[in-house]
């Protein structure tokens, strides 16, 4: 299985972007070819896989990077299969596991102040005012709360004449 998946990476290495050939890198060499090299291509079947997903899931890898490494198995799989050197793919009847999504909370208002301390220090610095010229109301309100500058900057292209 091994000689299969280095042989697919080396394929695939003109066709495929250099920054994505080092992401299929970094997930078959430390992880597909190690868990599936004393299996041979012909006679891997879906408990070997299986039990590929459970023994990752239950290291420290996540889910995503699980699925990750499934999706590029079933990649090289399927141009095995169109290079007749499997029946079939078998990374197909895989099921992904779940990639959880993480709620996205707003920091606490005691986070917030400490940030907006940090950011009036920073500000009010001679430095930063020599750098920044257009330090107005407007830029304190976007570094207050919390939204992209020029969002809240508007169209303050005033350079300290403004009266925000």
């Amino acid at each position: 299985m091994e000689q299969l998946l280095n042989e697919w990476l080396t394929s695939m290495k003109d066709a495929i972007k250099p920054a994505t050939c080092v992401s299929y890198e970094g997930l078959v060499r430390p992880h597909l070819a190690p868990a599936l090299d004393g299996i041979a291509v012909l006679e891997m079947r879906l408990q070997h896989l299986q039990q590929f997903k459970l023994e990752k899931l239950s290291s420290a890898l996540s889910t995503r990077t699980v699925r990750y490494c499934l999706q590029v198995l079933r990649m090289a799989l399927n141009e095995a299969c169109k290079r007749d050197l499997v029946p079939r793919n078998v990374a197909m009847l895989v099921d992904y596991p779940r990639v959880e999504h993480n709620e996205i909370r707003p920091t606490l208002q005691r986070k917030r102040s400490g940030f907006y301390k940090l950011v009036r220090a920073i500000v009010t610095r001679r430095s930063f005012r020599r750098r920044w010229p257009w330090d107005c109301g407007k830029a304190r309100l976007s570094a207050s709360s919390g939204r992209r500058s020029t969002s809240s900057m508007g169209q303050c292209w005033c350079a300290r004449r403004c009266s925000a």
